[in-house]
């Protein structure tokens, strides 16, 4: 049982080390944000994937859109750890393991979209925790009139 536990901790250990740093390309590059990798532990909206999710809607100024978004990311407990005129960077992270999952976020005034994406930084699959997540940002998000495009609150 000691090994295990010691098998466990240096896993655990291992782990946190892979994924404290964020990785290379998030941010805004060419007008959008970064391609997914073809695994599905990443959702996106300006993406080249058959499973995209359709972007964020907004009425009104684009700096209230992304305070909206702020309070939402707030009131989920994922913090903001880059800021820029029409960008968000967040970084979400599990309970158990700690698993760091970069969220972000591109206004787009002149089209009152935001668009985003969202990405574990270690691992192939997610278990559908980068789309169940944004799900339930996107129904704090409603409280404030931002929705999501051609779907509902639950991303159905």
């Amino acid at each position: 049982m000691v090994i295990f536990a010691a098998i466990m901790v240096g896993l655990w250990i291992v782990v946190q080390f892979l994924v404290r740093n964020a990785p290379e390309g998030l941010g805004v590059h060419e007008g959008g944000l970064a391609e997914c990798p073809d695994t599905p532990n990443c959702v996106c909206s300006n993406c080249e994937r058959a499973d995209k999710m359709p972007p964020l809607e907004f009425s009104g100024e684009a700096a209230a859109a992304q305070g909206a978004l702020k309070s939402a990311l707030r009131a989920k407990g994922i913090p903001v750890v880059a800021e820029q005129e029409n960008y968000l960077h967040a970084v979400a992270t599990t309970l158990l393991m700690r698993f760091k999952d970069d969220l972000e976020f591109l206004i787009v005034p002149e089209e009152k979209k935001i668009h985003f994406r969202s990405a574990s930084r270690l691992g192939k699959s997610d278990l559908g925790k980068n789309r169940a997540r944004l799900n339930e940002l996107f129904v704090e998000l409603k409280k404030s009139g931002v929705r999501v495009g051609n779907v509902n609150a639950e991303g159905k």
